[in-house]
């Protein structure tokens, strides 16, 4: 009877099903006859299906829209996918299990079950009521059946009995599976043996240990072609080709650079990987249309993020220009963003019925994006295998969210599910004439590399498989990218040569397992899941193992964001069984983070970031006729005349730059500053509520309400209690309209204050106390002067030349005392801290240095014969948020004109004729000019100041 015995071999997965399979048949082991070689789940299923009720074994799937449509009734729990995800690897772990049948009747094996805990076996026992009422059952509730009937016996002749279902099982090692499924196995007859903790071993006897160090990623895929080329070199007298596995953490990303440069050497190579449906186009259209329905509040990436994509049907400048629109207008809602793309797209209302409606709605949705993507102008969105594959996994997700979670639950569940889909790839690209692959790659075309193969039915596959193996030349190779090795997914000896892209404690972490339910399966008695780090330790060794005669890490040193990495802990265990095997060469040396034994540390190859176009090339050789050019230096025009890029006025045979007083004042700041915020103008896209837009509404307001209180016979603000009164009243009334006004403007012509949240409501109401509070302080600032004008301006056609330039700007405000004959310059700031710029009595014209700020200078310098017969007795700038008469204003003003009092300091005052002061500090200035229009633009930072807002980052001369 023994001998009738069904042999079954459980392994992780159906790919290490089938190739243990293939080694018997390999080997010629007759055991492999009537043998069968599956995983616990399948064979747990095959069982069900002969034995079992109508019921049918729930697929992953079902239990995670089943689980998130239990939690969608409930009030304990966040309705996340987090938490669903959570809830369903516990029901699928534990279900069937004598300790949570118990608990769920209400017996509990310990009394501090917490009334959360409590609230998680309510979700459990209502998932498995779902799965009831929909014939639906759990695999582990399957094994529990299976085994109780197959321990009690049925009937009198045994017909279901342990002695009538007779197997001899035989597990992988390490393989892991649920109790109820382990219970099942052990009333078949299976006992389980017992193993040490499992390390990562050496790599068997022949195989040679490689390594690679590049030192970035981008020089990653430059290290992996010279691995490949190296080999195929080494085995090009063998009399098979060569069969190279390259698993890496996104492989797609590899094979499309690579793809082009190995079929044109004759190379094929394929891709076998499972893409997550947020990577395909299908995904992130439907991911960004989610953002925007659930108003996000990443609302303008989303939004951005759809018109940009494949399956918005909107042309490029069309993408460009909605998201300067969404982003230079901070009053658009999430709303709006929705209303333009329903405009301009001709897919996203699709989406939208897509991502709200129920089943029908939203199929019939799925139909129309897909009828518009195949009629769309050019490359369809649906010509890429993924694509179709990501539309075929939807339309399967709806259909389960159907049956599962009907009525209002049904788009939630759809939302929330969708981004733990993927989807099954497999390309091959064959070897390609001499020529033609490189000739494509500089053509651009990387994602269809030569003579692309899309498979019909992608499968997972084999690095053995003869189909891929034979399409190579007999003396050349065949390689297969695939993604990162998990236990069993690579064959024993399955492959020449393995090459593990990425041994970094990215690919490999060491993060525990633990999750918030475990306390929870400790006091119910139930088994300990298995150490998460002893499965990362075989999937390393399942890569190591496959390789029959090299096996290849790589290391790089930085990751994408040039951060530096450190090796996973398995790939230092395989270090230290490689120290082991090696006796005294096996002394360990340091390289970056890693610790490597003194012969490995000598093979391996580095490969340095330095070659930008080898590094990251499409076919990673040398530009053809290229052309060198001189290195650009900072500051330095080689070509181009300034100019010819400033705007200027000709006058005979002069040609005088268009500046105004602040772009004088920037270039005296820092020259380099000037040309990068005013030549190449790197402006924000974005409509902030800032400094910039702050400072404009305060500007407008003043200047409001000095127009206000002109309409009303006042030049100036009354200083009387009664007079101040009304001014106040006054002043909150302009302040007011000057807010409503703000929503009304045009974004994209002003620095508007909008406020949207309510801090920033609350920020202007506080700038509304600081200038009716500066407005105050004004009232008793220079008593013998009244307004004259605001906002005036200078335009070129009049005419004014300052220090070699034509002069455009507006000045702030003009104040008057007609009886002594003056007029001030006043220049409104938020702060007029280190504005001062006076001359001491015992300065030295000749070694007279420019003052930081010279803005009201050259205005007052301008505005001289503007007035006629009134004398320039100031530039002064008013620091509207002072808290102190002392730091109100600041700047030069003539001490023969008079005293300001408590608003004037030494600092500020002039000691000399102060018509001669402004005739000098237009002469100081002169030079500067004229150093601009002959280009020079160094970067040469006049102080800290003229640093902290500039963009330019990288500056060698920026100040800290």
């Amino acid at each position: 009877m023994e001998e009738l015995r069904t042999r079954v071999y459980l392994h992780p997965s159906f790919d290490a099903a089938l190739a243990a399979r293939k080694a018997c048949a390999r080997a010629s082991d007759a055991c492999s006859l009537g043998a069968t070689f599956t995983t616990p789940e399948a064979f747990v299923a095959d069982l069900w299906e002969v034995w079992g009720d109508a019921r049918r074994i729930v697929s992953a799937q079902e239990r995670l829209v089943a689980v998130r449509a239990v939690l969608a009734r409930q009030g304990a729990f966040a309705r996340t996918l987090g938490t669903a995800r959570l809830l369903a690897r516990f029901v699928e772990r534990y279900a069937g299990t004598r300790e949570l049948d118990q608990a769920l009747r209400g017996t509990f094996p310990s009394e501090d079950v917490t009334p959360h805990e409590r609230a998680v076996l309510d979700l459990v026992r209502a998932y498995q009521a779902a799965l009831d009422a929909r014939g639906l059952v759990e695999a582990g509730q399957a094994a529990r059946v299976l085994g109780d009937v197959l321990a009690d016996g049925l009937g009198a002749d045994g017909e279901l009995g342990a002695a009538g279902v007779a197997h001899r099982i035989t597990c992988a090692p390490g393989l892991d599976m649920a109790p109820a499924v382990e219970q099942l196995l052990t009333t078949l007859g299976w006992a389980r043996e017992e193993h040490a903790a499992f390390a990562v071993p050496a790599p068997d006897e022949g195989v040679e240990p490689g390594l690679l160090i590049p030192a970035g990623a981008t020089a990653t895929p430059a290290a992996v072609l010279d691995e490949t080329m190296r080999l195929v070199g080494a085995a090009a007298t063998a009399p098979r080709a060569l069969d190279v596995v390259v698993c890496a953490p996104d492989p797609r990303d590899l094979y499309r650079a690579l793809a082009p440069h190995l079929a044109e050497a004759g190379i094929a190579c394929g891709l076998t990987c499972r893409v997550p449906f947020g990577a395909t186009a299908l995904g992130r259209a439907w991911a960004s249309t989610c953002a925007l329905v659930e108003d996000d509040a990443r609302w303008i990436a989303a939004a951005t993020d759809f018109a940009y994509g494949a399956f918005s049907g909107m042309r490029a400048f069309e993408a460009q220009r909605l998201n300067a629109e969404l982003r230079r207008d901070r009053l658009l809602t999430c709303a709006d963003a929705r209303e333009r793309l329903r405009g301009a797209s001709p897919f996203f209302a699709h989406f939208e019925t897509l991502a709200r409606g129920g089943f029908e709605e939203a199929c019939r949705a799925l139909d129309a994006v897909e009828a518009c993507a195949k009629e769309a102008e050019g490359s369809s969105p649906l010509a890429r295998p993924e694509e179709r594959g990501a539309l075929s996994a939807l339309r399967g997700l709806l259909e389960t969210a159907r049956d599962l979670a009907a009525g209002d639950a049904f788009p939630d569940v759809v939302r929330d599910v969708a981004p733990t889909l993927s989807v099954p790839l497999s390309t091959l690209a064959l070897a390609a004439p001499k020529g033609e692959g490189r000739q494509q790659a500089r053509d651009g075309r990387q994602d269809a590399p030569l003579r692309v193969a899309q498979l019909a039915s992608p499968q997972p596959a084999q690095p053995t498989s003869p189909s891929f193996a034979q399409t190579a030349s007999p003396q050349s190779a065949a390689v297969l990218f695939t993604g990162l090795p998990t236990p069993g997914s690579l064959a024993p000896r399955s492959a020449d040569a393995v090459i593990l892209a990425d041994v970094t404690d990215a690919s490999f972490p060491a993060a525990p397992g633990a999750d918030a339910l475990d306390a929870l399966a400790r006091k119910l008695g139930l088994p300990t899941p298995p150490d998460p780090l002893d499965g990362q330790r075989r999937a390393f060794a399942a890569a190591a193992s496959a390789a029959r005669r090299r096996f290849t890490c790589v290391m790089p040193l930085r990751n994408e964001a040039q951060e530096e990495t450190y090796p996973a802990f398995a790939f230092d265990e395989y270090v230290e069984a490689l120290a082991a095997t090696c006796g005294s060469d096996g002394e360990l040396t340091e390289e970056g983070n890693a610790l490597l034994p003194g012969f490995l540390a000598r093979a391996a190859r580095r490969f340095g970031e330095d070659a930008l176009v080898r590094g990251m090339g499409r076919t990673f050789a040398a530009p053809e006729g290229a052309v060198e050019l001189a290195p650009a230096r900072r500051g330095v025009l080689e070509t181009l005349d300034m100019a010819d890029h400033l705007p200027s006025v000709a006058e005979g045979a002069r040609r005088l730059p268009v500046l105004s007083p602040s772009a004088i004042e920037a270039y005296l700041g820092c020259p380099y500053q000037w040309f990068v915020t005013r030549r190449i103008r790197l402006n924000e896209l974005d409509e902030g509520f800032g400094a910039l837009e702050t400072g404009s509404f305060a500007h407008a307001v003043l200047a409001a309400f000095y127009d206000a209180l002109a309409a009303r016979g006042c030049a100036r603000v009354p200083a009387d209690a009664v007079g101040w009164q009304e001014a106040s009243i006054l002043f909150d009334e302009v302040f007011a309209e000057q807010v409503a006004a703000q929503r009304t403007q045009d974004p994209a012509a002003s620095s508007r204050l909008v406020a949207r949240a309510e801090a920033e409501v609350l920020a202007v109401e506080r700038l509304r106390e600081v200038l009716r509070e500066s407005v105050r302080r004004q009232a008793r600032f220079a008593p013998t002067y009244a307004v004259c004008a605001h906002e005036l301006e200078i335009k070129p056609d009049q005419g004014v030349d300052y220090a070699g330039a034509r002069l455009n700007g507006r000045v702030d405000r003009v104040d008057v005392d007609a009886a002594a004959g003056r007029y001030l310059v006043l220049d409104y700031k938020g702060s007029s801290e280190r504005h001062a710029a006076g001359f001491p009595d015992d300065a030295d014209p000749a070694a007279f240095a420019l003052p930081r700020k010279v803005q009201a200078l050259v205005y007052a310098q301008a505005l001289r014969g503007r007035f006629d017969g009134l004398a320039c007795a100031g530039a002064l700038y008013l620091g509207y948020r002072a808290k102190s008469d002392g730091a109100f204003a600041a700047g030069s003003f003539d001490e023969a004109a008079g005293d300001l009092g408590e608003f004037g300091k030494d600092s500020s005052r002039v000691h000399m004729n102060f018509a001669r002061f402004l005739d000098l500090v237009e002469e100081k200035i002169a030079p500067h000019v004229r150093a601009l229009m002959e280009g020079r633009i160094a970067a040469d930072p006049a102080s800290k100041e003229a640093c902290a807002h500039c963009p330019v980052a990288s500056c060698e001369r920026r100040l800290s």
